[in-house]
């Protein structure tokens, strides 16, 4: 697979890339992958097959720039005698008729230029790799896991959850295809998740609340397919842990990924704004409406850092950092 994708790049116009894919190309021709790096998990291949076959199409409707070929240059002519010139005969120079031929006129054909390709982004639609959502999901992982353990997901309870999932094509195809294999970051293979959430909605004594539960995880399973194709790993976790977002305990924490903190934020900033001119003064407002004096804007960027990182870094785990870049133009704002 590395050799057809930097077989791809080697044929680039862009003589930068060509050379740095031609290079690449010989060097792992030179060196295969030991077995060493091949005895982790299988990873699936269909997203570089999609990356080649669409590198193949538009490789197939580029025009080739070839490079010069050298050329042999001839040896410089030895210097020979001057040979005269035919003696010019004298006589009446009589001008001849041109012959009449058909005129030819060359049709210019015009080639219309190639449309534009319909470009299809395959993303996943969750981001599912921001760093909260990340972080709130290994929180969630490492409060199960205080809480029952450590689980295997048994063959009963897969058995019922595929029975769940009946008539749902992309939940069943996820549930035989979850890996045993520990996720880097979160620590818990696929299937371990699963058992977890499985136990935290058996644990339930509401009953209209657990069928509830289990209609949400069987959506969450078939959304671990989009554009025909499965999420990664990460996505299939985050989804799978999303199940229990508002309805566990205190203690696990809501996953929410960073487009839904910038709106919330905003709307934030908002109220804050509204409440500090609703206590302030009718002289402070009218010095802050004019922008001659500072001491409201101070109070609402106080507030407003205060609130923000209260619900995001004390309780989602969020980094300042990240959360500073989040509040930054509303604080200009202010």
């Amino acid at each position: 697979m590395a050799l057809m994708l930097y077989g791809i790049a080697a044929e680039c116009g862009d003589a930068e890339v060509a050379g740095k894919g031609q290079s690449e190309y010989i060097a792992t021709r030179l060196n295969p992958v030991s077995g060493v790096d091949t005895a982790g998990v299988h990873i699936h291949t269909c997203y570089c097959d999609l990356m080649l076959s669409t590198a193949r199409k538009l490789r197939a409707e580029m025009p080739c720039q070839r490079r010069p070929r050298s050329q042999t240059r001839q040896p410089p002519a030895k210097d020979m005698p001057a040979v005269p010139a035919p003696p010019v005969e004298q006589g009446t120079r009589t001008l001849e008729a041109p012959i009449a031929q058909a005129r030819v006129v060359q049709r210019v054909v015009w080639r219309a230029s190639p449309a534009a390709r319909p470009a299809t982004r395959i993303v996943d639609t969750q981001n599912v790799h921001d760093h909260s959502v990340v972080a709130a999901s290994k929180t969630n992982v490492a409060q199960m896991i205080k809480k029952h353990g450590d689980l295997e997901l048994t063959p009963d309870v897969l058995l019922e959850v595929r029975n769940l999932a009946a008539g749902n094509t992309n939940a069943l195809a996820i549930l035989t295809n979850l890996s045993n294999a520990k996720h880097t970051t979160l620590g818990v293979s696929e299937k371990q998740a699963l058992a977890h959430v499985w136990r935290t909605i058996s644990d339930k004594t509401d009953e209209t609340l657990q069928t509830n539960m289990k209609e949400t995880l069987t959506q969450r399973l078939g959304e671990c397919i989009e554009h025909d194709l499965p999420v990664c790993s990460t996505g299939r976790f985050v989804r799978i842990l999303a199940t229990l977002d508002g309805v566990y305990d205190d203690a696990v924490k809501p996953l929410r990924p960073m487009w839904a903190v910038r709106d919330e934020v905003a709307t934030l900033a908002g109220q804050v704004r509204e409440d500090v001119l609703a206590n302030a003064s009718p002289a402070d407002a009218e010095a802050y409406d004019n922008g001659t004096s500072e001491k409201l804007s101070s109070k609402m960027r106080q507030e407003l850092t205060l609130r923000a990182v209260g619900v995001y870094v004390d309780e989602l785990d969020m980094n300042a950092g990240v959360l500073q870049g989040v509040l930054a133009p509303y604080m200009n704002a202010m």
